[in-house]
């Protein structure tokens, strides 16, 4: 070989020149070119000097030909020295040119020391140590070789080094870049790549094709290293893997379009998978499984019995699993009917139809179990979740179980032990075990037990469960810490488990982060949700005060002297938590200012002045002092206060009232004793002008019944019943009945708004008409028949830091007054020059419109103060009130909820 490629060299050199067509005949250039490169790679020396020749004689000048030539003469043992000069000096004429410029690198480059090196890079690169390799090449040339053939050796080792792949490509496109004149380089350079992309191809494919996670892109690769080498020496193992991928493959998606309840889809999947393997029994039994959803159990049967056909080649554990599912399958339609009668709460008749089939399933007895317990048959209930004590998957359960049962039939002790083993460090409990097992605790007194136990389990992420199930844990342990009075501990659970429920991010060290997220959330969230919110801002506010300060001012007009109404309030109110209720104090400044009689008020209907000479004047304001005190727990309350001290007449007032349920029904009944504040004189008595007696100070003393229905849907209904006994000094007693009721429609009923429309009736009652101002008569409305009707509109709402809620009604009521004394107890002892002691008021009937509007705003200014203004106003026949109030509230606490 090597004389032949020297005799070829000579004549070359020499000048010779030869037709392709009579030194080789007619031979396609391009298909030498890959015999000689797939001949080096194959190792074959004498093909790929052939073709080397044959392309040389087709075109003698050829720098990437020569270039080969002598790379192949410096790889010989024995070399042609005379003959290499000669090719060198060919080449060289032109010392500029490409070709000699890459010669002079290539035999800079043959020294011992590199032969060896390259020897030793050899060795790594076939014992598949390529990064070792391309060390050991870059501590032999210093980095990246120069001359073109070392450098695309180079590279080609780079392309097996994982991670390096993308440089190495960068690596050989610069290299043909910058040696345009390479075609013999541009042919093995995309050879190069070739190859290394189906290597890559057949290597991801072959690794990934038969795991579940990527063997959709695995197959996709071998399909192309197919279709880039179909005659590749790998080819057949190609495509054996490939059709094994792709039966998995379809299997997988139809195991997922069945979780998705896509049926059709995945029937259709599993048939795909059955062209690739029609001897496995998978697709079979994905098949019976669609059937079994569609509860088409003949089919189901069928298909269950082919895969169990097909299963020989698999394990006897297999084996014997799909004969089971065939059992399963055979009784699935009893196991069905048994858990319809279940559905419909029928747990005996459930009981006996899925015991008329053989069945040691787990779950079947996990069923019988729970419809035992749920038909009151706690003998078998207990049977059958012992029987499940062997069963690892269902185990714990089952013993949470039969401690219940236990503990319903009050054997204690034996519960005690069998949670004690449920606890034992070394078990392991889901989340929901672990609460289930906590509650029990509680029942047999063992809150410290329960305490333990949660806050153990509290502190491990290893629980099975989501993370809202880690907060509801968390939630359960906040409310033992807070039932044994340790609120600081619970509101540290309380801000965990608003982290593990995503109602905070991050650690809600802060009060006003950690109240921001006790707000109630525009939407509907699930109830333990919106328990967590509600319990920790109770918690919170258990310690929190809150005072308030406001100034309210309301006005009726009327007769100056004793109808005509100015009253302003001033009032500081603390509230905080005491005792499981809401503990009020308050301090009122009042004055009513009912201004000044004319000069001479004979014949006003006043004290006596209609029927004697007034002349005296008479105290038109009066200013007082009143403090209260109330208590509001869940079911019971009271308040206990004193009129205004400093107006005429002062007195204990009160009230006390339970509140209960009946079914559905919310009601409360009140007992109470309060003033009648409608004027100044019913409130706080007046002074007559002519004998400078004075009455009034009307009490009422009665009792309440309210009712209401309201399942928190778009209706509810109220009602009022009561009755009162009313008296004064110097006033004739009375008696009042009332009625009133109403019906109301949600129109919106959002968490932060409600939107209500409704209708109201009322009926009213008094003894006696004592609405005058003349002595004897009470200062009160009080006619002897009051019925009305009315509609409302009322909006309610919070938004960031503002709330509001805005009422307006539209009424139309009868009234009807009896005849009355003017005088009812006849004059005061001292009274003189009376004219008519025995005067009647006639009474008096009607038919009137009424309306009301009413409105209250808070802004929350801060974490501390909020802002409110409320206002009012009604118009009636001979009745137009209206008030304002403006009130400041501040939390001791910093307050950001509701």
């Amino acid at each position: 070989m090597a004389k032949r490629l020297t005799a070829l060299a000579l004549a070359m050199m020499l000048g010779t020149s030869m037709s392709a067509s009579a030194a080789v005949g007619v031979v396609a250039e391009p298909w030498l070119l890959d015999q000689m490169l797939q001949a080096r790679e194959a190792g074959n020396r004498h093909v790929e000097a052939d073709a080397l020749s044959r392309l040389m004689m087709m075109d003698s000048d050829n720098a990437d030909y020569q270039l080969h030539w002598l790379r192949m003469q410096l790889e010989e043992t024995i070399r042609e020295k005379s003959a290499i000069e000669a090719m060198i000096q060919r080449m060289c004429q032109n010392e500029s040119a490409w070709g000699c410029r890459q010669a002079r690198l290539m035999m800079a480059n043959d020294s011992v020391q590199r032969r060896q090196a390259l020897a030793r890079v050899k060795l790594l690169e076939t014992a598949g140590q390529y990064a070792m390799a391309l060390e050991a090449m870059d501590a032999a040339f210093g980095g990246v070789p120069q001359e073109v053939g070392q450098r695309l050796y180079y590279y080609q080792l780079m392309l097996k080094v994982k991670g390096r792949v993308r440089q190495a490509e960068d690596g050989l496109k610069a290299l043909l870049k910058a040696n345009p004149e390479a075609n013999l380089l541009a042919r093995q350079l995309h050879k190069v790549l070739d190859d290394g992309k189906i290597d890559r191809l057949s290597d991801f494919g072959l690794e990934h094709v038969y795991s579940s996670g990527k063997r959709g892109q695995a197959i996709s690769a071998l399909k192309e290293a197919l279709k880039l080498a179909p005659d590749d020496p790998r080819a057949q193992r190609w495509r054996h893997a490939l059709q094994e991928g792709e039966f998995w493959y379809a299997l997988d998606r139809g195991d997922a379009a069945l979780e998705l309840g896509r049926y059709d889809r995945a029937m259709a999947l599993y048939r795909q998978a059955l062209t690739f393997d029609d001897k496995s029994p998978y697709p079979y039994m994905g098949l019976a499984q669609v059937a079994q959803e569609r509860a088409q159990w003949d089919v189901a049967i069928r298909y269950t019995e082919i895969a169990l056909s097909h299963a020989s080649r698999e394990n006897p554990s297999e084996v014997a699993r799909i004969r089971q599912k065939l059992h399963n399958v055979r009784i699935r339609p009893t196991i069905e009917k048994a858990r319809a009668l279940a559905d419909n709460q029928e747990f005996a008749e459930a009981l006996r139809v899925i015991d008329s089939v053989k069945t040691d399933d787990a779950y079947h007895l996990w069923l019988k179990a729970q419809w035992a317990e749920l038909a009151g048959d706690r003998t078998r209930a207990m049977t059958e979740w012992r029987r499940l004590f062997k069963v690892k998957s269902y185990r714990q359960e089952a013993r949470i179980a039969v401690a219940r049962l236990l503990i319903e039939e009050g054997n204690n002790q034996e519960a005690r032990r069998l949670l004690a083993d449920v606890t034992r460090p070394r078990q392991t409990l889901s989340i929901s075990e672990v609460r289930e097992v906590a509650l029990l605790y509680q029942t047999l007194g063992m809150k410290d037990e329960a305490k333990a136990l949660l806050s153990r389990y509290a502190k491990t992420r290893s629980l099975s469960g989501n993370a809202l199930e880690m907060a509801s844990l968390k939630h359960d342990l906040a409310r033992l810490f807070a039932e044994s009075g340790n609120s600081a501990v619970a509101l540290d659970h309380y801000r965990q488990a608003f982290v593990d429920a995503k109602l905070v991010a991050g650690d809600p060290a802060d009060d006003e982060t950690f109240t921001r997220a006790m707000r109630t959330p525009d939407h509907e969230e699930p109830w333990d949700r919106q328990s967590l919110r509600t319990e920790a801002a109770d918690l919170y506010q258990k310690d929190n005060v809150w005072v308030t300060t406001a100034v309210k001012y309301d006005r009726d007009s009327g007769t100056p002297g004793y109808s005509d109404m100015s009253t302003t309030v001033g009032m500081v109110e603390l509230n905080t938590r005491l005792a499981g209720g809401v503990l009020t104090l308050r301090g009122e400044t009042v004055r009513m200012d009912v201004g000044d009689l004319p000069k001479n008020p004979n014949g006003m209907k006043f004290g006596i002045c209609y029927s004697a000479s007034c002349d005296k004047g008479t105290n038109p304001s009066e200013t007082g002092h009143a403090m209260a005190i109330a208590w509001q727990g869940d079911h019971w309350g009271f308040d206990i206060g004193t009129t205004p001290q400093g107006f005429e007449y002062v007195d204990w007032v009160g009230g006390l009232e339970w509140d209960f349920d009946m079914g559905d029904v919310g009601a409360s009944i009140e007992v109470y004793r309060r003033a009648k504040d409608s004027s100044l004189l019913a409130l706080g008595g007046q002074r007559d002008p002519a004998t400078g007696v004075t009455w009034g100070g009307v009490r009422r003393t009665g009792a309440a019944l309210n009712l209401s229905y309201d399942l928190g849907g778009a209706h509810g209904l109220w009602s009022k019943f009561s009755y009162e006994s009313i008296e004064g000094d110097r006033v004739e007693d009375n008696r009042a009945w009332q009625w009133m009721g109403g019906y109301y429609h949600r129109l919106i009923a959002r968490p932060n708004r409600e939107t209500r429309i409704g209708t109201s009736m009322m009926y009213w009652s008094f003894d006696r008409d004592l609405s005058g101002y003349t002595f004897g008569q009470g200062g009160y409305y009080s006619p002897q028949t009051y019925v009305s009707a009315s509609l409302m509109a009322l909006d309610r709402g919070r938004k960031a830091d503002w709330s509001w809620e805005v009422q307006g009604r539209l009424g139309l009521a009868y009234a009807k007054t009896d005849d009355s004394p003017l005088y009812p107890l006849g004059m005061p002892k001292t009274a003189t020059g009376i004219n008519d002691p025995y005067a009647i008021e006639k009474g008096e009937s009607g038919v009137s419109l009424s309306y009301s509007i009413y409105g209250v705003v808070e802004r929350r200014l801060n974490e501390h103060w909020v802002l409110g203004l409320t206002a009012g106003a009604s118009k009636s026949e001979g009745y137009e009130p209206h008030y304002a109030m403006l009130y400041l509230r501040y939390s001791i606490k910093d307050w950001q909820g509701d």
